[in-house]
């Protein structure tokens, strides 16, 4: 009786381990929302360039055109302690991942930068509205 009791407790948490390791089962982070947004720069090489931040995707392109759209895959926000970054991880068209550090500074309606380019500087575009 004991062992059944004991063979029971054991898959009973080798199922709950099993579980917690499927894709989709782990609780996502919070977007960080002060990243969301159209965001451009005059900073080169990204001048005349827009990147808008959303939820689900990442889009890059000109001011004035087409713009490619990324699927985001995973966000790691930023960690206390840290160097205020916060992970974004795309697919391309290829599925292959690549991967935005963005650091926002609360300055001025809010700024972007790239972790690896800290020169270059993203500030937020605000959108006018037109009626018809």
């Amino acid at each position: 009786m004991r062992s059944r009791l004991t063979r029971g407790l054991a898959l009973a948490a080798a199922a709950a381990a099993l579980f917690a390791l499927l894709p989709g089962c782990e609780e996502k982070p919070e977007f960080p929302r002060e990243l969301l947004g159209t965001w451009s720069s005059t900073t080169k090489p990204y001048a005349d360039r827009v990147m808008i931040v959303e939820p689900e995707q990442v889009r890059f392109g000109p001011l004035a055109g087409a713009l490619d759209s990324f699927p985001i895959s995973g966000v790691v926000p930023p960690v206390e302690g840290g160097d205020g970054s916060c992970r974004i991880t795309y697919l391309d068209r290829e599925g292959g991942e690549h991967t935005l550090f963005l650091i926002y500074e609360d300055h001025g309606g809010g700024r972007l930068r790239l972790r690896n380019r800290p020169g270059a500087v993203w500030t937020r575009l605000k959108l006018r509205r037109t009626t018809t």
